[in-house]
């Protein structure tokens, strides 16, 4: 038990309590609260083998105006203790996609693989990034990337106005984000590209996808589910080791495109 009701108990523990106190106190710190918010004062007396009097005396002890005043704050608390809690799992489930996407991305980038995306992307006068639903923010952290190290690099949310930039593209690299390796409209650029006489390299959990046979560089992220959050999470880390992986391939050649890009962000006034 945690709170200022617990706060309280500790207090009195110390004030040399009676023993029907230390009966009421131990009461509380080992018995399930929730059920005890509900008990009436008599039930509770019942349950705890004290009289009436002593259980108002003892709420009256802990600071408050009676045993109703009590049952009010101890149900608050328990309420309080189960949002924190639901929080709490929200977090420790982000933890365990967090490391369940890490673990994904270090088994499956294979450093050969990595090589061939790092010595495509560097010759590439053109790359353009697209993500379905789970590799939206991987498209777009890629694109940001490159371009603050001297790329021309596009990327568009819009499907339609993604298709235009790449039919008009006379060759350069598409890079295509897809958990799931099925989406339709992921399929349908990929196949502009390919008309375009763009290389494609293709970043997906399913490595039997429809989507992967277009791939020239294909980058499978070893992971079971490609529909949770896991899953956005491996292809947005994936997004990270491609551009990272380039830069350390030449850095003589990013650092000077990287040095004005810092210097133009630190100038500007958001």
């Amino acid at each position: 038990m945690n709170g200022e009701i617990a706060c309280r108990l500790d207090a009195l523990s110390e004030q040399k309590p009676t023993k029907s106190q230390r009966r009421l106190i131990r009461y509380f710190r080992t018995m399930d609260l929730r059920r005890a918010s509900y008990l009436t004062i008599t039930e509770l007396a019942r349950e705890t083998d004290v009289a009436e009097a002593t259980v108002l005396r003892f709420c009256r002890a802990l600071g408050f105006e009676g045993y109703q005043d009590f049952r009010v704050a101890l149900a608050y608390e328990i309420s309080a203790d189960k949002e924190a809690n639901a929080d709490m799992e929200y977090f420790n489930e982000l933890d365990r996609a967090c490391r369940e996407a890490l673990e994904a991305c270090r088994a499956g980038l294979a450093e050969q693989n990595l090589r061939a995306v790092n010595t495509m992307l560097a010759e590439a006068g053109t790359v353009c990034c697209f993500g379905d639903e789970r590799g939206a923010a991987a498209a777009t952290e890629l694109k940001n990337r490159l371009i603050s190290m001297g790329f021309s690099a596009h990327c568009e949310r819009d499907v339609r106005s993604m298709s235009l930039v790449v039919a008009s593209r006379d060759g350069g690299v598409l890079v295509i984000f897809s958990a799931t390796g099925t989406d339709r409209a992921a399929a349908e650029i990929a196949e502009l590209a390919r008309a375009s006489g763009c290389k494609l390299i293709v970043v997906t959990c399913e490595a039997a996808a429809p989507i992967a046979r277009y791939a020239d560089v294909l980058l499978k992220i070893s992971l079971e589910d490609a529909s949770g959050e896991a899953a956005r999470l491996a292809m947005l880390f994936a997004a990270n080791c491609i551009a990272g992986g380039l830069y350390l391939s030449d850095k003589a050649r990013f650092d000077p495109y990287l040095a004005r890009s810092g210097r133009a962000i630190a100038g500007m006034h958001f």
